[in-house]
């Protein structure tokens, strides 16, 4: 008899506990049952998202392949990748390939003379890339940009005050162009030096290519060129040719 009370007062304690906390228990199962499926909807989406935006792209890479294969060819490519490139910054904005895309944009600007509108791009660019790896090379083609509108003061802006890391070579090359379109001969045959020295590139052009600025420099400044300048020339000379794919950087 003890036992059949005991039972019956368990059930009725069971009772009383349900029916305080048993809409909280439902509550909180929904909720997890819900978070669950609406989380497998939002990353089947975002999949979904990252697929389209990479055909759109894959798209985007084959009209640039076309680009420069003829003079009529070429027209039609522009305008396939304008348009292919702003579908791509309105439907997948704020993805990586959205960023690719407002780059080549850039690109196709600089090609058809569009500067403001090519400094605009890649200065958005830029900002919204800060600390990324490909920050710098984005900053410089920016540099280049400005100094092709003429705005030296603001491209000499872009390329100092910042660590540049294993770019250095590339930021002081640009700054001793950027230099010379001042008339300071003296400033740029000191970036020219400082490239050459930090040149880690075992790019036989782009070493040529600074010691003959640096070289046209010193010439009219009547400097002696640095010995080290000529051993590495020295040294260059001495190495077996072998073929060189050049990288642009600038605008």
């Amino acid at each position: 008899m003890a036992d059949h009370i005991t039972e019956e007062e368990q059930i009725e304690a069971l009772k009383n506990w349900w029916s305080h906390y048993g809409n909280r228990i439902l509550v909180v199962f929904g909720t997890i049952f819900v978070g669950f499926f609406l989380w497998q909807y939002i990353d089947q989406q975002q999949k979904n998202r990252a697929e389209g935006a990479s055909e759109t792209y894959a798209r985007l890479t084959e009209e640039l392949s076309r680009h420069g294969t003829n003079e009529l060819t070429s027209q039609d490519a522009i305008q396939n990748i304008s348009e292919i490139a702003e579908s791509i910054n309105k439907e997948y904005r704020d993805t990586f390939y959205s960023k690719l895309a407002a780059l080549t944009n850039a690109r196709m600007d600089v090609e058809q003379g569009e500067l403001d509108a090519a400094a605009e791009e890649l200065r958005t660019v830029m900002e919204n890339r800060f600390g990324e790896p490909d920050y710098l090379i984005i900053r410089l083609r920016l540099a280049r940009v400005e100094s092709a509108r003429g705005k030296i003061e603001d491209a000499l802006s872009l390329v100092q005050g910042i660590d540049t890391g294993s770019y250095k070579s590339l930021y002081e090359e640009a700054k001793g162009d950027f230099y010379l379109l001042q008339g300071n001969r003296a400033a740029a045959h000191s970036a020219f030096q400082s490239a050459l020295d930090s040149n880690e590139s075992r790019d036989n052009i782009s070493t040529a290519v600074l010691q003959m600025k640096l070289r046209g420099v010193s010439d009219i400044l009547n400097i002696k060129p640095d010995s080290s300048s000529v051993r590495q020339g020295a040294l260059m000379k001495e190495q077996p040719s072998e073929p060189v794919t050049s990288q642009e950087v600038g605008g």
